[in-house]
């Protein structure tokens, strides 16, 4: 979705390739790559920490449970 969007663009129409390729380097599938956990320590590194977000709690970024809901599952 990424590289569609960016091609979108008539300057990096055909930039598709280098795109796919940049953004597949960031993975959170363990194999090695570059991953947010990298970029943080990076950030951190350079004592550039605070500028990353707080972290939300899930309340904080999906609302309250109601309790009705998880009656249903139990």
């Amino acid at each position: 979705m990424f590289t569609a969007w960016s091609t979108s663009d008539p300057n990096y129409a055909d930039h598709g390739e280098i795109i796919r390729k940049r953004w597949q380097s960031l993975s959170s599938d363990g194999t090695g790559k570059v991953t947010y956990d990298t970029l943080y320590k990076i950030l951190h590194a350079s004592r550039k920490g605070h500028l990353i977000p707080p972290m939300q709690t899930a309340t904080e970024a999906f609302g309250a449970v109601d309790p009705e809901d998880i009656k249903q599952y139990q």
